[in-house]
């Protein structure tokens, strides 16, 4: 059935008909040359990372939940909530069981790339975490561009 569409959902649809992307078509073609340059942007992050990450000196306000491809697990990174008050109990519960998920970076002691199949691991506080995911390495590569940049090294 088929339906009056509004003004603003005409606009949108649109404005998605009017993109290149829409034009051009070839779509499995654009996907594979996309996921191409992802994977290289992800590759220049993780070698960024191995010529840079000892030159920032405090990690301790990197905010990131990191899947291990090793384990499979998820881990949260970033600074404690600490004693933020708050005068809901519900609140204060919530903070507290992120605090002890939450791991902060007290040393960022090794960033490994695996040149034979492109696989990279950190270790964060003499613990290892193997087989990042690429959004923990993007992630990690802004937040050393970021303090590199203002020179917070």
């Amino acid at each position: 059935m088929d339906k009056e569409l509004t003004e603003a959902e005409k606009r949108a649809l649109d404005y998605i008909r009017s993109t290149r992307e829409y034009a051009e078509m070839d779509f499995q073609d654009n996907n594979s040359k996309l996921w191409v340059a992802q994977n290289s942007l992800v590759t220049a992050a993780k070698i960024y990372i191995v010529d840079h990450y000892k030159e920032v000196n405090d990690y301790s306000d990197l905010h990131l939940i990191l899947r291990s491809g090793a384990s499979g697990l998820k881990f949260y990174f970033g600074p404690k909530t600490g004693d933020r008050v708050s005068k809901s109990p519900i609140i204060r519960e919530i903070l507290k069981s992120l605090d002890e998920e939450t791991i902060t970076i007290e040393t960022f002691d090794e960033a490994i790339y695996d040149w034979s199949d492109g696989d990279f691991s950190v270790v964060f506080n003499g613990v290892s975490y193997n087989w990042i995911d690429s959004e923990s390495v993007i992630g990690i590569a802004s937040y050393i561009e970021e303090k590199l940049g203002k020179n917070e090294i």
